[in-house]
């Protein structure tokens, strides 16, 4: 993806036809794939069955009017997805007793270590777009966030919209 030309207002501009064309056979598989684990560890579970159907039920809706596709329309397809992932992992460590606890205080603590950056890039861009002169149009961004990897486009500087922030801030 990284000798693909982006666009930073819209993602990327084009995708070429072999990257496109593996790129949904791959989630075509894996959403068959899904499907037969459900139909092999759940046949009876009546909220998984729902879970899945309305996967496609969202997403092949959306796809006959959808352009362009972007993940905006397809939030409710992701929830489904992550509800049916989340039972497959309880029940994988249902089975598991001793390494429960080791791997809960893993994700907690990775958890509390990515909410801490996003806290951290949260407050530097509170602080940066507080400047007067930058919310009336006079100053331009100069510093950025300390985690750009977690903001769209790395934080390009121009990305910031000072109409908004004054909104946002009530000036």
């Amino acid at each position: 993806m990284r000798t693909i030309p982006k666009n930073d207002m819209y993602g990327y501009n084009s995708i070429s036809q072999p990257i496109a064309v593996t790129d949904t056979l791959v989630s075509i598989l894996l959403i068959i794939f899904i499907g037969y684990c459900i139909f092999i560890f759940y046949k009876t579970d009546a909220k998984m069955w729902l879970y899945y159907l309305m996967t496609g039920v969202i997403a092949g809706q959306l796809l006959f009017v959808s352009a362009p596709v972007n993940c905006r329309g397809y939030f409710l397809t992701y929830v489904f997805m992550y509800l049916i992932a989340m039972r497959f992992v309880v029940d994988a460590f249902s089975k598991v007793k001793l390494i429960n606890w080791i791997i809960a205080l893993a994700v907690i603590l990775l958890g509390a270590s990515y909410q801490s950056m996003l806290y951290q890039n949260h407050q530097v861009n509170l602080e940066r777009v507080s400047d007067p002169q930058f919310y009336n149009g006079k100053k331009a961004l100069t510093k950025h966030v300390p985690y750009r990897q977690f903001v769209w486009s790395n934080d390009l500087l121009n990305q910031q919209n000072p109409t908004y922030w004054k909104s946002y801030l009530g000036k």
